[in-house]
């Protein structure tokens, strides 16, 4: 799949896809979707088919996993997930803007104390919510490698947390 071909393909697909994920997910989530699955498309062009209706199957196919997994994100309360549902669950509680600035001063300090490799894995699991095997994957890592990473991660932003709340 060359650059025009992919270029088609996002144009016919892009809103059908955001329609379809917008029936199980939220909008803001649905956006992702669309940016995920493409994301992939384009990873996998190599060996997407040559036949234009074949290549919106195959798209469409990485597009309900997307779906699915953003669908289980969302209701499991898997270890790896349970950070980012409880981070979306206070953002929604928050009725106060002064909270919310405290609240983001102090995720800023957090992250900026963490190790560039630490910075990394926060982005690949708990912002942009890759599930375990992805994003072991991305690390050149095993699940179970990228399993303990976030359990001590978890454990050094419990006492970063602890920490700038003592010194606030």
């Amino acid at each position: 799949m060359d650059d025009d071909e992919y270029r088609v393909l996002y144009e016919r697909l892009a809103p059908k896809v955001r329609r379809y994920a917008a029936r199980q997910v939220s909008p803001d989530r649905a956006k992702d979707v669309v940016v995920e699955t493409f994301e992939v498309v384009w990873a996998k062009r190599a060996g997407a088919p040559a036949d234009p209706d074949s290549a919106a199957a195959w798209a469409f196919g990485i597009a309900k996993n997307k779906v699915r997994q953003a669908v289980q994100e969302r209701t499991r309360k898997h270890h790896d997930h349970r950070f980012v549902d409880d981070r979306h669950q206070l953002a929604s509680d928050r009725d106060d803007v002064q909270v919310s600035v405290v609240e983001h001063e102090r995720a800023m300090w957090i992250h900026g104390q963490l190790t560039t490799r630490d910075r990394q894995l926060f982005d690949l699991v708990f912002v942009r919510g890759l599930d375990r095997v992805t994003a072991a994957r991305l690390l050149g890592i095993t699940a179970g490698t990228l399993a303990t990473r976030v359990s001590r991660l978890r454990a050094r932003l419990t006492a970063l947390g602890a920490r700038f709340d003592a010194d606030s």
